[in-house]
């Protein structure tokens, strides 16, 4: 009988598959260490010898292990299919559900009916134990809201209610010839409502101490207003570092009180507890040390906060301003750069500079990367981003610019061009001396590179209008007090996307960059397929604002379990005669009715050159290339982002439309018999060009998928074969249970 999906275990994604429809027999239910699938719960706490995936088949004999074989014909198998990590932004929500603190509450007010006997006092017990579970409840949910203010006050009632509760039960003391009084009883009930009353002190603790925290970025705009006053210092004060070592205080204190929560449970007396509530007992105490694990973790991120606020000394950043209209690995080309010092949370220095300014000062003969290597014969900042794996390009940045008689520098972070326009939604339109009209999101790109590639301010200060348009839209964007959230939110988007990316040479900082998915590495997992279609720019000019690119990845699975990839890009230049016109239109708004062919071509007219890049696992190995005889595709190893790829140049005219498609073998095999697991993550380059991807995997007569992640997207349709179909528009993890 072909295998089949009985249940879905578990929200981790376990799938439980039978090979047979028998009851399971009575020796293989002896066998040590067997897990019973009939009990979900069971399962989900066990983990595979490799920490990924169960793949065992239980023989019929016992004692014979036919794990994976042909002739497997086994009473029972499991499968475990992965979810990918929790990202470093989603985990921060954690710290804010003091909530689940509410059963192990409502399992203290079973605990108080059950002994109350009638006597007075329980009900005042009752009473107040009821309002503190209230008040507990309120000030979490407010607390997952983020509205810590009100949570603080609910904490501090709920605080209050227990501690009478604990009163009362005090008086009980008195009262030795009532059942309620058993000396174990009390103790536990005490115990109960002692470790209720420090969570909810523990509360108010971390509400209070994440408030300066939840409001770190009005802060810091309120801190620096004096930035838009072109004021070289500010004026505020307290320090918002010092706010901050107060919050920490604060966590301290509320992570002592959930620690004697944990030891006042831990003495409770099981026997006291009725039978049918004693694993709420369990419950609460793994709760409680879920607590304690969110407390350590929030205590953990505030030093790397400080850090980056200037807290013990000044913290100077690079600022890589990446012109994405021009693609290069980490998102585009760079032609300008900031260099920002942050003292005590006060931005000290906010300088611009055309990243000529320091190329100009090198004179070594530096070796320009293969894909660049076309255009420049030397390796200089503007270049330097030269890997798909941010840290290693913001390092080699960091490098040049000191190699370049530059600063040296703690963090670097890139900035994408278009991710400008998104603020300037926001701030509205921005005046800039000397032009005749604001600049918005709509014409802030075109105005900038006319007037720049024109030499309107001449051959040696081209980018002048560049550093008058930062400085007008910096103080225009920290006047506007009552954005702040829009403009966090507007990070976060921009985190998630890749348009910002971060990178520290300082390790608890690159840590809390890499926790909440930051840094833009190249993510590392050998026994996963794996795609990045990388695109440099090779043309000096502006047109990659006009590409559109789709890609589709096919994953051809045979019955030995060899996985072909087939990976097909197509760009189409979408540049045409109305476009020019309306540049001509937006131009003249300014005073500019003269565009030059030379200045047309660099703006997005011209040939979009490319040269391409296809990452795919180590040791992967190209089969064959179509167009076959007018494309030479080079294989390449990658030694430090340990991944195979495939390079090939592709220039695409304005109107016209190309594609490539390569097929290249993977290295690992599936094991096919009866199923096993394929993974791939796929991740985008970031910049404007955001991708539609078409993702299949195709499976020979007699083979299927029997479960994918994620459902909703990744699905089977009428062949048996699995798709997807969106825009690229972050990473993407899939998987899929296939066999036969």
């Amino acid at each position: 009988m072909p295998p089949k999906i009985l249940r879905d275990i578990s929200a981790k994604a376990s799938f439980t598959i039978s090979l047979t429809d028998k009851e399971i027999v009575s020796h293989v239910k002896n066998i040590p260490g067997l897990i019973d699938l009939s009990k979900p719960e069971n399962y989900t706490s066990v983990s595979g010898r490799n920490g990924r995936q169960l793949n065992d088949i239980i023989p019929v004999k016992k004692g014979k292990n036919l794990n994976g074989s042909r002739e497997a014909n086994g009473e029972l198998f499991f499968h475990y299919i992965d979810r990918p990590k929790k990202r470093g932004l989603d985990k921060v929500h954690e710290t804010m559900r003091l909530a689940s603190a509410g059963v192990l509450i409502l399992f203290i007010l079973n605990i108080i009916n059950v002994y109350q006997r009638g006597m007075e006092v329980g009900h005042n017990v009752i009473a107040s134990a009821s309002s503190g579970y209230e008040d507990l409840m309120k000030g979490g949910k407010q607390a997952q809201n983020a509205d810590f203010l009100s949570a603080e006050q609910n904490f501090t009632d709920a605080e209050k209610s227990f501690a009478d509760a604990k009163g009362s039960i005090a008086f009980l003391q008195t009262h030795s010839d009532s059942f309620f009084a058993k000396e174990k009883t009390i103790t536990s009930v005490q115990n109960l409502l002692s470790a209720a009353k420090n969570i909810a002190s523990a509360g108010q603790d971390f509400s209070r101490g994440v408030q300066s925290l939840e409001k770190l970025p009005e802060l810091f705009i309120l801190a620096n207003t004096h930035l838009k006053d072109d004021q070289k210092e500010a004026k505020v004060a307290p320090s918002l570092t010092e706010k901050l070592k107060e919050d920490l205080s604060y966590i301290q204190k509320a992570k002592a009180k959930i620690d004697q929560a944990g030891l006042e449970l831990s003495r409770v007396s099981a026997e006291v507890i009725p039978v049918n509530l004693r694993s709420k007992l369990t419950d609460a105490q793994g709760k409680v040390e879920k607590l304690r694990s969110v407390l350590n973790e929030a205590e953990s991120k505030i030093p790397a906060v400080l850090d980056l606020l200037g807290d013990r000394y000044p913290h100077s950043y690079l600022v890589l301003l990446q012109n994405d209209t021009e693609s290069r690995p980490t998102g585009g080309f760079i032609g300008s750069v900031m260099l920002i010092d942050v003292n005590d949370g006060y931005i000290t220095k906010f300088d611009f500079k055309d990243v000529y300014d320091f190329d100009g000062q090198l004179k070594e003969e530096i070796a320009a990367p293969e894909d660049i290597a076309s255009i420049t014969k030397y390796w200089r900042l503007r270049d330097s981003n030269y890997s798909p794996d941010f840290p290693l390009s913001a390092e080699k940045a960091a490098w040049f610019l000191q190699k370049e008689k530059g600063p040296s520098v703690d963090t670097v972070i890139a900035l994408n061009q278009s991710f400008v326009g998104r603020l300037l939604e926001i701030t509205g339109p921005v005046g800039v001396e000397g032009l005749q009209s604001a600049l918005d999101k709509s014409n802030y790109q075109l105005v900038l590179s006319y007037i720049v590639e024109s030499k309107l301010n001449g051959e040696n200060s081209p980018k002048i209008v560049v550093n008058k348009f930062i400085k007008a839209f910096q103080k225009k964007l920290f006047t506007s007090n009552d954005n702040w959230k829009r403009v966090l939110a507007e990070f976060i988007r921009g985190i998630n996307e890749k348009s910002i990316l971060m990178y520290s040479r300082h390790r608890e900082v690159q840590d809390l960059f890499d926790e909440f998915g930051l840094s833009g590495r190249v993510i590392q997992e050998p026994s996963n397929d794996y795609l990045n279609v990388t695109v440099t720019s090779i043309g000096g000019n502006k047109s990659d604002l006009y590409i559109k690119q789709n890609i589709e990845h096919n994953t051809i699975i045979n019955p030995n379990g060899d996985v072909i990839d087939e990976v097909t890009v197509v760009r189409r230049h979408t540049w045409n005669q109305e476009i020019m016109n309306d540049w001509q239109k937006e131009l003249k708004k300014f005073g500019f009715n003269e565009i030059s062919e030379t200045v047309k071509n660099i703006l997005g007219r011209g040939t979009n050159k490319a040269m391409m890049k296809v990452y795919a696992p180590a040791g992967s190995v190209l089969l064959d290339v179509e167009p076959l005889n007018s494309l030479v595709v080079e294989t390449k190893y990658d030694k430090e982002i340990q991944k195979t790829y495939f390079m090939f140049p592709m220039n695409v005219d304005p109107g016209i439309e190309k594609k490539v498609t390569i097929r290249y073998q993977l290295p690992q095999k599936l094991k096919m018999y009866p199923v096993d697991t394929y993974r791939i993550n796929i991740q985008r380059q970031p910049g404007l060009v955001i991708s539609n991807l078409v993702k299949q995997v195709i499976f020979k007569p007699g083979f299927k998928s029997y479960a994918q992640y994620p459902k909703d997207t990744f699905k089977t349709y009428d062949s048996g074969n699995v798709y997807y179909e969106g825009k690229l528009e972050t990473d993407l993890y899939l998987s899929a249970v296939v066999g036969q």
